[in-house]
């Protein structure tokens, strides 16, 4: 299964997001029917899987919603028919410049006890690594995170991509994306150094 998104309500959600000023916190997410407009002009934070949760639905028009965390969302894709490309392909993959948009996950990984037992804090698992997840687009990395000195919403070269990425699903073609993101997406960026 895949879904044809739309490039200009891709780029207005991912503008939205990336111009807000929101930061990251674990846990924080936005609700569905907030609109790109209200998204850039309200303050707050944003998880990873609340980025990619708020961005897909917008960019989707509404017909993929995602539900709360990374684990969820990746099994709603296998669910829904998606097939995850073979790990040794997802670095390539992710620098693909063929306007398909892309998202990648990092699996949370669990603390061991010597005996290979899973570590518990009381009834919790001992989390030693977060999952994680991220959209690609034309070799660009899109997400929420904490990561290369960054705190919140943000867009990097996939180069710099991590490289621990466990699963990797195509969700589709966005045709036209390259005129959309250079007319909407870095439009607010070419003001402010402009102005």
């Amino acid at each position: 299964m895949q879904i044809q998104f739309e490039a200009h309500r891709l780029a207005e959600a991912l503008s939205a997001l990336l111009w807000s000023g929101r930061t990251y916190r674990l846990g924080a997410k936005l609700g569905l029917g907030i609109t790109p407009a209200r998204a850039r002009e309200s303050a707050g934070a944003i998880d990873c899987s609340g980025f990619t949760r708020w961005v897909l639905h917008h960019a989707s028009n509404g017909h993929l919603s995602l539900s709360g965390g990374t684990i969820s969302q990746r099994a709603q894709l296998e669910a829904l028919g998606y097939e995850p490309v073979p790990t040794e392909e997802i670095a390539t993959r992710q620098l693909r410049e063929d306007q398909h948009l892309r998202i990648g996950f990092r699996g949370t990984e669990y603390a061991r006890n010597a005996d290979g037992s899973y570590a518990r804090d009381g009834d919790r698992l001992v989390v030693e690594e977060v999952g994680h997840v991220w959209l690609v687009i034309d070799g660009m990395t899109f997400e929420s995170s904490e990561r290369l000195n960054g705190n919140g919403p943000m867009v990097t070269d996939s180069r710099d991509q991590r490289t621990d990425g466990d699963f990797l699903f195509n969700l589709g073609p966005v045709p036209g994306w390259r005129q959309s993101s250079y007319d909407i997406l870095f439009a607010h960026d070419a003001a402010l150094n402009h102005a």
